[in-house]
C-alpha cells in the first residue's frame, strides 16, 4: 500500500490497550503455634487446674497453660508451673507478701526437695507490698529453685521487690524478661541473702535476662 511518510501511523486498538498482569489474591497467613507439652505431673502432686479451695502443707503444687486469678500461697510447698499467666492480683495495699506467689520454705525434712520450677509464666500487673508478683523466703540452702523463659511486666511494689522479693541463697534466674516493673527498693528485683550459714554449694545466678524500663 502507499504510505504517505508526512501522516503518523496511528496504532491500532490492541496496540493501545496494555495488558496488566493477572494478580491471584494475597492470603495471609497465620504463624503455626507449637503445641503446649505439659511436663508430667507427679503422682499426688495438688492440680491447679481444680480449682482447689486451699492447699495444704508438703505438697507439690503442679499447673500448666492455666490463667490464674487469685494468689498462690504456697508455704512448704514445691512449686511445679509451666505455661502460666498470672494477671492483676493483689494490691499495694494489702499486708499480704508476694502479689501473686508467695513461697516460703524451712529446715522441715517434709518439704519436697526436688527443683522447683516456675518456666514459661507471665507474670503481669500484680501488686503487693513486699515483691510485686513472688515473694520467695528460705533460710536453707538445700532447694533449688528455678526460673525460665518467663515475663514479668508492670508488676509493683511498695517497700521491696517491684517483680521478685527473694531471700533465699540457690536461685537461677534465665532468660526471663523484666518490663516496667516498679518500686523503691529493688524496682525489678530484690535479693537478700537469706540462709542461716554459708556453704560451698550457695549459688544464686542471672542469665540472659532482660530489664526494659520504657
Amino acid at each position: 500500500p502507499n504510505i504517505n511518510p508526512t501522516q503518523p501511523i496511528e496504532p491500532t486498538q490492541d496496540q493501545t490497550e496494555s495488558t496488566e498482569p493477572t494478580q491471584e489474591p494475597i492470603e495471609s497467613i497465620e504463624p503455626t503455634k507449637e503445641p503446649i507439652i505439659c511436663p508430667e505431673k507427679p503422682s499426688g502432686a495438688v492440680d491447679l487446674s481444680n480449682n482447689p479451695s486451699s492447699i495444704g502443707d508438703y505438697k507439690t503444687i503442679y499447673g500448666c497453660d492455666l490463667i490464674i486469678n487469685k494468689r498462690l500461697y504456697a508455704s512448704k510447698s514445691r512449686l511445679m508451673l509451666y505455661y502460666c499467666t498470672f494477671k492483676s492480683i493483689g494490691s499495694i495495699e494489702s499486708t499480704n507478701k508476694g502479689g501473686a506467689i508467695y513461697l516460703v520454705l524451712s529446715s522441715n525434712s517434709n518439704i519436697p526437695k526436688e527443683v522447683y520450677e516456675i518456666e514459661q509464666c507471665t507474670f503481669e500487673e500484680c501488686k503487693s507490698p513486699n515483691g510485686g508478683a513472688t515473694y520467695i523466703e528460705n533460710t536453707q540452702i538445700t532447694y533449688n529453685i528455678q526460673i525460665t523463659n518467663s515475663k514479668f511486666k508492670n508488676n509493683e511494689a511498695t517497700t521491696q521487690g517491684g517483680a521478685i522479693y527473694i531471700k533465699h541463697a540457690w536461685m537461677n534466674i534465665e532468660e526471663c524478661e523484666f518490663i516496667n516493673n516498679k518500686c523503691k527498693q529493688g524496682g525489678d528485683i530484690y535479693f537478700i541473702y537469706g540462709a542461716t550459714k554459708t556453704g560451698t554449694n550457695v549459688n544464686f545466678t542471672f542469665h540472659e535476662c532482660l530489664f526494659k524500663h520504657e
